[in-house]
């Protein structure tokens, strides 16, 4: 399977973009990048001891700049994108052109309960998820080739993106 374009996991935080991310890139032999992982190895701080030393905006700044530059790699790579890189406007774009791209939609009630697991994961103010949600969702959903629903079972989702990449090699939507 050869594509000239990279495969983008988006969704909140809890999501389970990582997961399904290292499980395809594995299935498809190509190049994995994980917004979470490249911040940890080139700052030696998790997003959310960055955050606390830096500011909740220096951390969405630099987790847009990751994802920007995993999508210049001239390697098929799958992408795994922090949930708040939705919102940069350059990021949208840049995946719409250059990627293929996946909605992990789980609802709010899951996501909470996924809040509480993974030491990188800075804890979120009450609210703040719903907050997420209703901003980003429809950010997700607008940029996503398609949405994956919560509870599908991973080998579905990973033969729903294989199709995807097979059926749109070089991208072209449709």
């Amino acid at each position: 399977m050869t594509s000239s374009r990279h495969v983008v996991l988006m969704g909140l935080m809890g999501s389970g973009k990582t997961t399904l991310g290292r499980q395809l890139a594995s299935s498809l032999n190509w190049n994995y990048s994980d917004s979470d992982e490249e911040l940890q190895q080139r700052t030696g701080l998790t997003g959310a001891q960055f955050s606390e030393a830096h500011g909740i905006d220096a951390l969405h700044t630099i987790e847009a700049a990751l994802v920007l530059m995993a999508l210049g790699s001239t390697r098929p790579t799958v992408i795994t994108a922090a949930g708040s890189t939705i919102e940069n406007p350059i990021v949208r774009r840049m995946i719409g052109s250059a990627a293929h791209s996946a909605y992990l939609d789980v609802p709010e009630e899951e996501l909470e309960r996924r809040q509480l697991t993974g030491h990188h994961r800075r804890a979120l103010a009450p609210g703040e998820l719903a907050a997420q949600l209703t901003r980003r969702g429809p950010l997700f959903e607008e940029v996503a080739d398609i949405t994956l629903p919560a509870g599908i079972e991973p080998s579905e989702a990973l033969t729903i993106l294989r199709v995807m990449i097979d059926r749109h090699p070089q991208g072209e939507r449709g």
